[in-house]
């Protein structure tokens, strides 16, 4: 057999995809061989009669996937059969670890161009390609002609049916990656950017990333896929073996009728191993064969994924490869989503992916809607079941409620730590939460872990905050998302804040709509923090939501209702200039002392401007002095530089009083020109001082808040 070298500087303009090698997790089911119709098993008949004894014993070797074994007999058979020995030629190219996919780094760019020479014949690789040794046995023996397409079907239906039985994915990132190009950026093939929506684990949650696809060129050649970004908008992408089946059945459309069955059951065998993706892409190339439009097969791939979706929440990772086909689906027909029929098609989408959403996760539910349109928390969806096996535990349990009960802070302490080493966990959350207020924060830590082993929703949040924010801890952002991701999934509104929280300090515009929906769906549920956040989104008018004053204050004055003095203050300046509501100063007045007996400490601040200055309430220097100290002892910057001024003059004046203290004291000193000496002089004029340097003190207040000490 003869072989070729592939010169260097050989470009290739055009990459269908390379198959990847992604294994499904799940141990492979065997399934009957697919059945070919009455037509296309006839043609095999014929076919092991033209191949003869040694032949036919050559083409079953191939159709078990050992193309190397086959080599050398096939090498043998050239001189005495030609043609039957070009047909196996092309089918052992067909069952070839080049049109399987290799991952092996360092022939990669070799094999993409012999890929694309086997593919599409060009240049001086043009004999290399199956299609070529193909035509090249018709031209030996014209009764080939008729029997190659039939040929060649025969061995890619068995070398489908071998890689589902395998669970090998035939998807280019394989069926556990929703793999896309972000087209909000202008060129992703510049910046390498893209969505991401990986199979979430304990240390790779699932997520919106900006992600550099030229690590994946091991896989697919990214560079090649995203140069033409208006004809690759997507990555569902099947490898040479997908794309060698559209042109045997392009120019042949009555093989594909009598091979269409198998097809079809091969595609469900896919569907049977749960790599629902691949399935899908084996039926789409069938229909689009057959000359069925866009908008015909929507409908029929989500009838199917809808028919699959029993089998695929069983488990979190085939409801997860449910979501990645859902995805790839929408995506390739997005023009069709867009027409008429399509918010019907939309409405069963979302309703697949609220199926999935108790198995598969929250975030990768809502990253999948966001990513498609969908507005999968808007449906009122399900969420997994909380475990609590400390109901079990009826003493611990009692220990955790005299804890709550009792006023005494020993007592409630002692009865927690009973209550937590009998494997309670709200009382160990609750026991890591004391540890974590009086400074010990390695033992809250070590709690929170402890009650989050049992599966306790706010553990796992509060256990994911720790390692947001390094309490206790080394800071871990991906394990803080996993985390809160894991407590999302039991409907936490706090965890589901936590990640908008996240989503939102990854600089990615697909992290915006992620962001929006998490925190949008913990304001419903009562989250105070995602009230104040979803309020200030829409006073903004950003992350794509619609400026809408009126829809802000409804927020905030829910999260003000929930105690948020952040919220109150905004409502106060809302009130105070009538945006979003009437404009009511004495209301606005009463928003902001709610907000500054909260700790807002710019409400404080405020507050004594209003008291100093006297603007809606009556003029008051000892509440303008009240408020100005307790600004700054919550760290107003500006209060602060207030109080040093003024204790800086005070300094002043107490020094000066100091220096005439002698004269005050003296005998001579006789103030209003007494003729007598006057034993209480000395006192008076401490108070007059005293009343000159409150007056001082108010003057300089009205002074101050422009200018900036140089000291």
């Amino acid at each position: 057999m003869r072989q070729y070298k592939i010169p260097r500087g050989v470009v290739c303009v055009l990459l269908a995809g390379i198959v990847g090698t992604c294994v499904c997790r799940e141990k492979p089911r065997t399934s009957a061989s697919p059945v070919a119709g009455s037509v296309a098993a006839g043609r095999v008949v014929e076919i092991g009669q033209l191949l003869g004894q040694q032949g036919a014993r050559v083409y079953a070797i191939l159709k078990a996937g050992r193309a190397d074994v086959a080599e050398n007999l096939i090498e043998q058979m050239e001189d005495s059969s030609p043609a039957a020995a070009a047909a196996l030629q092309a089918c052992q190219k067909l069952t070839g670890d080049e049109m399987a996919g290799s991952n092996i780094m360092g022939r990669f760019q070799e094999q993409m161009q012999a890929q694309m020479a086997q593919l599409y014949g060009r240049g001086f690789l043009a004999d290399q390609s199956p299609l070529a040794s193909f035509e090249k046995a018709a031209l030996l023996d014209p009764r080939w002609e008729p029997l190659w397409p039939h040929m060649a079907l025969d061995i890619l239906v068995a070398q489908f049916q071998r890689q589902a039985e395998q669970g090998q994915s035939l998807l280019t990132a394989g069926d556990d990656v929703l793999l896309s190009p972000d087209e909000r950026y202008d060129s992703p093939a510049e910046d390498g950017r893209c969505v991401v929506l990986a199979r979430p684990t304990e240390d790779t949650p699932a997520g919106v990333e900006s992600f550099d696809l030229t690590a994946l060129q091991g896989r697919m050649a990214v560079t090649l896929l995203t140069r033409e970004k208006d004809k690759h908008r997507h990555f569902f992408l099947g490898g040479p073996c997908v794309d060698f089946l559209a042109k045997v059945t392009a120019g042949h459309p009555e093989v594909l009728a009598s091979w269409q069955p198998s097809l079809m059951a091969v595609a469900d065998a896919f569907g049977q191993h749960g790599l629902y993706a691949s399935a899908l892409l084996v039926k789409r190339a069938v229909w689009e064969q057959s000359g069925r439009s866009p908008a015909q097969m929507l409908p029929e791939g989500i009838a199917w994924l809808e028919s699959v979706a029993d089998q695929a929440c069983r488990t979190p990772e085939s409801a997860h490869r449910l979501l990645v086909a859902l995805g790839y689906w929408g995506e390739v027909h997005a023009d069709a989503l867009r027409e008429a029929p399509g918010a019907q098609i939309k409405t069963r989408m979302m309703a697949l992916v609220g199926r999935s959403m108790p198995v598969a996760g929250v975030c990768p539910a809502v990253i999948l809607g966001c990513h498609l349109g969908l507005d999968v928390l808007g449906a009122n969806p399900s969420f997994a079941p909380v475990p609590e096996p400390w109901r079990q535990q009826a003493q611990a349990c009692a220990w955790f409620e005299k804890a709550e009960a009792t006023q005494n802070a020993d007592e409630r302490k002692t009865l927690l730590e009973q209550a937590a080493t009998a494997g309670h966990a709200p009382a160990m959350e609750a026991l890591a939460l004391l540890r974590s207020r009086s400074g010990k924060q390695q033992e809250a830590f070590q709690w929170l872990a402890k009650a989050a082993q049992a599966g306790y929703p706010s553990s796992l949040n509060n256990l994911g905050v720790f390692y947001l924010r390094g309490i206790g801890c080394v800071r871990n952002e991906k394990k803080a998302l996993a985390l809160c991701s894991r407590a999302a999934n039991f409907g936490c509104a706090e965890a589901l804040y936590t990640c908008a929280t996240v989503y939102r300090s990854k600089v990615h515009p697909s992290n915006l709509p992620v962001t929006v929906s998490l925190c949008s769906y913990a304001a419903q549920r009562g989250c105070t923090e995602a009230l104040f956040d979803m309020g200030t989104f829409y006073s903004q008018g950003n992350a794509g939501l619609a400026k809408s004053p009126e829809k802000a204050v409804e927020c905030w004055q829910k999260a003000a209702d929930k105690g948020s003095s952040m919220a109150s203050y905004n409502l106060y300046l809302c009130s105070l200039h009538g945006e979003g509501t009437a404009q009511d100063t004495a209301r606005a007045l009463q928003y902001l002392q709610a907000a500054a007996e909260g700790g807002y400490n710019e409400a404080m601040y405020r507050l004594y401007l209003h008291y100093r200055d006297g603007a809606d309430v009556a003029q008051d220097a000892r509440e303008a002095t009240k408020w100005l100290q307790k600004a700054a002892q919550y760290d107003h910057p500006k209060a602060r530089e207030i109080l040093n001024l003024l204790a800086r003059y005070e300094q002043q004046d107490r020094e000066r009083g100091q220096s005439m203290l002698p004269v005050y004291q003296s005998e001579a000193y006789t103030p209003y020109r007494s003729p007598q000496p006057d034993p209480s002089a000395y006192q008076r004029a401490l108070e007059q001082a005293e009343r000159q340097k409150r007056n001082y003190r108010l003057h300089l207040q009205r002074q101050v808040p422009g200018y900036v000490p140089n000291y």
